[in-house]
């Protein structure tokens, strides 16, 4: 029997199949969602930035949804310190970074939602019929919310009322 030395030996065991799909690296960002009226007033109460008008700010129509990377960069340091003392500005991209800078929301990509929100009574009439209950929790804290509007405390008060008063006639 001859042996051939210049021949390597098989391994004891077969290497692991590689995996056919490779890897792509990514940066995992959190996404928020906001409707655009709280940021206008959000900006109210941390700038004194009055009369910010979101749709003006970005010639975005309703129904459109942009979405800005945020992060603590900033490369306009003077235009920061206008937004710190309270100028608007049309560039929301800015506005929202130096949120993220001086600590108010969080790096990440902010969806701006810029559809038209549903009135407060058909939102808490829906409430309503899902709890059952005007003394549930989300119905007071959707009614102490929505306090400062008048119809809509007018009207929160009749439903009350009548979710009350048919509960009482079941009874």
């Amino acid at each position: 029997m001859q042996r051939h030395f210049h021949r390597q030996q098989p391994p004891a065991k077969a290497p692991a199949a590689a995996d056919p799909k490779p890897i792509l690296p990514m940066v995992q960002l959190p996404i928020f969602r906001v409707h655009y009226h709280r940021p206008e007033e959000y900006l109210v109460k941390v700038y004194c930035m009055e009369g910010f008008d979101f749709l003006r700010a970005t010639g975005a129509e309703p129904g459109l949804v942009p979405e800005y990377a945020v992060g603590p960069a900033l490369d306009a340091a003077c235009q920061a310190e206008a937004i710190r003392a309270g100028r608007r500005t049309q560039n929301v991209s800015l506005i929202l970074n130096v949120l993220c800078i001086d600590g108010y929301i969080p790096a990440g990509k902010d969806i701006i939602d810029t559809h038209l929100e549903p009135p407060a009574g058909q939102v808490y009439r829906a409430l309503l019929q899902k709890t059952g209950d005007p003394t549930h929790p989300e119905c007071v804290a959707f009614k102490r919310e929505h306090r400062h509007e008048r119809a809509f405390a007018q009207l929160a008060v009749r439903m009350d009322e009548a979710v009350l008063e048919s509960k009482r006639a079941q009874k």
